[in-house]
């Protein structure tokens, strides 16, 4: 299914339509590959916006895992402002789902095995 970047409803559609099935999360990272905006253009609101706002909104914080596309992000913004991104940005996630999506739901996913 890919990224789908800001404007193309119809992929981001696609990505939000596998929601239905309960085994199936998304990585949350690379803001920049889905902004209309330039790449240096650090918070890419509209990829959040967007994104992953519906993203947040149909599959919920426990099926959300963040990467930093370390070090491929490295091209268009530092590591930090990846991370940034995600926590200063997206004040739709509360501090609990952030916490769950930087990490404690790929620890709970390891943990199990890959059994859902």
């Amino acid at each position: 299914m890919g990224h789908p970047r800001v404007g193309e409803k119809e992929r981001l559609e696609q990505v939000l339509a596998s929601a239905r099935y309960p085994n199936i999360g998304v990585k949350v990272s690379g803001f920049y590959y889905s902004t209309k905006q330039g790449f240096w253009d650090f918070p890419y609101a509209d990829s959040i916006r967007e994104i992953v706002l519906p993203l947040y909104e149909t599959f919920g914080p426990e099926r959300l895992y963040w990467g930093s596309d370390y070090p491929v992000c490295l091209r268009n913004m530092t590591y930090r402002q990846a991370i940034e991104c995600f926590r200063s940005h997206c004040g739709f996630i509360t501090e609990a789902d952030q916490a769950l999506i930087m990490g404690e739901n790929l620890r709970r996913l390891l943990d199990s095995g890959g059994d859902r």
